[in-house]
């Protein structure tokens, strides 16, 4: 199962205001009229309906309920271990 909050780049905590606005930031980025090679637009329409499907289960707070029963590790530890990854990179860089 993917991990939706990870998908739209948002921390578990997050508001519904904050949820409809990473999805359509998304959704502006990935849709898949954006490109014309296509393996890129069969692409960018798989990545699009997991984030239709990402909104669609976060906004309702009964599925979002349901989702984080069903994800195996607990969401603030994917985003700690991201946040210590992107560090380890940044500093690789410098």
């Amino acid at each position: 199962m993917e991990n939706y909050y990870f998908l739209l780049g948002i921390y578990p905590g997050a508001s519904n205001e904050e949820i409809r606005k990473a999805y359509l930031r998304k959704i502006k980025e990935l849709h898949p009229d954006r490109f014309n090679d296509p393996d890129e637009k069969e692409k960018a329409t798989r990545e699009f309906a997991l984030i239709n499907e990402a909104y669609r289960i976060l906004s309702d707070p009964n599925k979002r309920q349901e989702f984080e029963k069903t994800i195996s590790t607990p969401p603030r530890k994917i985003f700690k271990r991201r946040r210590q990854d992107i560090h380890s990179i940044m500093a690789l860089a410098s």
